[in-house]
């Protein structure tokens, strides 16, 4: 009985959603040519089937209130940005330019991020982060252009950033500048060989030149598309998110449209909006104080907070305290490095011990921290002195010296440091702290 039951609700939702179909298209082809109201609701289709669209977008009822063009601009945008299961499948090559290519080497220039985060991988470069808008910066808005020298038998990488000003700089795989003469060492590349490709890229009349100027036309036309419709979205009074302008947001990695956009949408903490993980991703690395207003914060949201901006982890927590302490329980990886311990601000007890757990260190890390856990100071560093035997002391405040934080120390090692700086210029926390003599 109950199995009847269910089938008739069943036939019940889905006759509704097709007489909303029926109705919603019909609608449309008052507004527009039928064959392009069916290819968009066809589309529209597949993006609810795929789980593209949430909230009142998942309602086509909702859409014919809305109107037929602004049904076609969200359609258009949301078709245009990849789910995160075709991100994973699918590598972005973007657009590039080969000036040489053989069996050793491929030379080539990007002319947009995806192809630099391509051919950059395994780099420290910071023109190949995704989650950066570094290239932008240097390819977009200081027409600085740039080559990579990629050896394809040993992985090495080398790359050329050649400015308008005529100075060109030679990094290293990990971003280390290094001079015109080192490089062609370190390539065997001959150098005469090196500058006539600087000179190909700084001649405004060679094809990878224009092709490189034409690029950044087009990235720059897209950012004036982007203020424009923000400012559109603003003077509306609406609090709606927008398709087309997030697609746009993700191309141009533009801070101050974020910004714009994340005020006229998100501007509330106390009734935070739900996003994307791309959208996501952009405000934790560009954004950091407005990721707390977003309702529907990801583990990897946290990670790239805690990795660029650990100073605004404290923040977060007050506003998301489930999100974040969950975030770091399915993952304690996420704890950060000691280095960081000067900017992590006051974090909850439960997320203290996580660190703790992870690193006993952080027990002297930590400021502020709880009572209950300072406790616990003494024996959790007795126990973790016994477990490295050789070492002495560790640096917790370097004061003007050359040590570091958390700088690890034998006894002849804090000796000599004393004697050379004076034992008054750094603090360490010792075995003599917890009676280890």
């Amino acid at each position: 009985m109950l199995a009847f039951f269910i089938n008739i609700v069943m036939r019940f939702i889905e006759f509704n959603i097709t007489e909303g179909y029926k109705e919603v298209t019909s609608k449309f082809n008052q507004e527009a040519n039928p064959n392009d109201v069916a290819n968009l609701i066809a589309k529209y289709r597949d993006l609810v089937n795929r789980n593209q669209v949430q909230g009142n977008e998942r309602n086509i009822d909702w859409w014919g209130k809305q109107g037929w063009e602004s049904f076609r601009k969200y359609v258009d945008a949301k078709s245009q940005q990849t789910s995160q299961t075709q991100q994973k499948k699918r590598k972005k090559v973007g657009k590039s330019y080969t000036l040489k290519e053989t069996s050793e080497w491929l030379i080539v220039v990007p002319l947009d991020k995806d192809a630099s985060c391509f051919h950059g991988k395994g780099t420290d470069w910071c023109t190949t982060k995704p989650e950066h808008d570094y290239f932008e910066q240097y390819f977009r808005d200081s027409s600085v252009t740039l080559i990579y020298f990629l050896q394809k038998q040993t992985g090495k990488k080398w790359a050329i950033a050649v400015h308008q000003s005529g100075i060109d700089e030679y990094f290293d795989i990990n971003d280390r500048s290094i001079g015109n003469g080192d490089f062609a060492e370190q390539t065997g590349i001959p150098i005469d060989t090196v500058m006539k490709y600087v000179r190909m890229v700084d001649d405004k009349s060679t094809d990878v030149s224009k092709k490189a100027d034409a690029s950044r036309e087009t990235m720059i036309d897209q950012l004036d598309q982007l203020e424009a419709i923000i400012d559109d979205l603003g003077r509306s009074g609406s609090k709606d998110r927008s398709a087309e302008i997030e697609t746009l947001l993700i191309k141009t990695h533009s801070t101050d449209n974020l910004k714009k956009y994340m005020y006229v949408v998100a501007n509330d903490e106390n009734n935070p909006t739900k996003f994307d993980q791309n959208i996501q991703t952009l405000v934790a690395s560009k954004l950091p104080h407005m990721l707390k207003n977003v309702a529907n914060i990801t583990p990897k949201s946290v990670t790239i907070l805690v990795k660029n901006h650990p100073r605004e982890l404290s923040e977060l927590e007050k506003f998301h305290p489930e999100l974040v302490m969950k975030a770091f329980t399915d993952n304690p990886n996420l704890v950060p490095d000691k280095k960081s311990s000067y900017e992590i601000g006051d974090i909850s007890p439960q997320l203290q011990k996580i660190f703790i757990q992870k690193d006993p260190l952080w027990v002297i890390a930590l400021e502020n921290i709880h009572p209950l856990l300072e406790q616990q100071k003494e024996k959790i560093m007795t126990a973790w002195f016994k477990k490295n035997p050789d070492v002495y002391a560790i640096v917790i405040e370097p004061g003007l010296t050359d040590l570091e934080f958390f700088q690890q120390m034998s006894q002849e090692e804090y000796k000599k440091s004393a004697d050379f700086y004076g034992n008054e210029s750094f603090d360490v926390f010792s075995r003599e702290s917890v009676s280890l003599l």
